[in-house]
This record gives C-alpha cells, structure tokens and sequence, in this order.
C-alpha cells in the first residue's frame, strides 16, 4: 500500500501540474467548440450506458472481468487458471459497480461542461480545479466508501496475482516494468526535470 499511496500522490501532483494549462484552454473554447463538447460528451454517454449498463448484471460482471484480463495480460503474459478465477472473483466482488462508476463520471462531466459554459466567470479557475484536483470531495459518502472498497480489492487483486504468478509471468512483469522506466526516463519533460 505504500506504493499505492505513491501512486495516488503523483496523480495528485500531476493534475496540479496540468491544472493552469487545461484551464487557459477551458477557458479559450468558443462557443461553438462548447457546443462541440456538449454533443461529444452527450453522445459518449450513450455509448458509455448501452456498453456499460445495458446487460444484465451477470454479464457486465464477465464483461468486466474479460476486460481485466486482457489488461493484465500485457502485464504477465498468459493468465494461468488460477489467476483468471482469482479476476472473476475480483469482478463478482465489485457487483453493481459499473452503475456507480457510471453515474459519478457522468456528474463529473456534467460538473465539467457547466463549469466551461461559465468559463469567462470569477470562480472559473477554482471550479476546474476543484475537478481535476479533488474528484473525490465530489463524491457522496456513500461513493467515497465504494470508491475505497473498489481500489482495496483491487489491490488484493493485484498482490493475489503476483502471488499466483509464476517464474516466466514475472519475469514478462519485470520485461514490461523496465521498458515503462525507460520510456518514461526518455520524456524530454521528465529529462528537463532531473
């Protein structure tokens, strides 16, 4: 978990980082390009609901625990059983998530678009910041507590498959690990910064 932590602060960092510039361009969208954006993010929604939402549970859960594994199979190479059950579990686990998720990232978007509708206002900079800084103060309680219990099993999920993985899997892991360090060492803004 401490890694995680990490992780979660280098987020944090980066949407601090990229906050100035996202707004400056919020902030230059004509009126037709916000009309652009309406139509885009209303039209993504659909697609979102009918791929997402649309099936009956059972299947949204196979669905989902299919998308995992061919995430995670860029990670370790071929899933043995084992591992492929352990993501099934993962996904029976989450349940109705995909509701949830949908929902939250819908009112985001809305947050967003009503935030770049009034882009010329006082509190413009702070709205989007807000978005792309605190997207978890957003969240009822009752989501925030999903939201936890979402990334803890999703850590489990992760330590449960290292666990499970064997000699050739880890060393696909550790292959794919080495050449992200490298691609990220060889960003001209990363290399600036060191």
């Amino acid at each position: 978990e401490p890694q995680y932590r990490d992780v979660r602060e280098a987020m944090h960092s980066i949407a601090v980082e990229i906050t100035p510039t996202a707004t400056d361009l919020l902030r230059a969208l004509s009126d037709e390009q916000v009309a652009e954006l309406r139509n885009a993010l209303e039209e993504n929604r659909e697609e979102y609901r009918e791929k997402y939402l649309a099936p009956p549970l059972e299947r949204q859960i196979r669905e989902r625990a299919e998308r995992m594994q061919e995430r995670l199979q860029y990670w370790l190479g071929q899933l043995n059983a084992a591992q492929r059950q352990r993501v099934l579990l993962w996904s029976h686990a989450l349940n109705e998530q995909n509701s949830r998720w949908l929902r939250n990232r819908e009112q985001w978007q809305t947050m967003l678009l009503a935030a770049v509708e009034q882009r010329h206002g006082a509190d413009f900079d702070r709205r989007i910041a807000r978005l792309l800084q605190d997207r978890e103060v957003l969240l009822n309680e009752d989501d925030r507590a999903a939201l936890q219990r979402a990334e803890q099993a999703g850590l489990e999920l992760v330590a449960d498959l290292h666990r499970l993985a064997d000699d050739s899997q880890r060393d696909h892991l550790s292959g794919r690990l080495t050449q992200l360090q490298s691609d990220f060492g060889s960003l001209k803004c990363l290399a600036q910064a060191g």
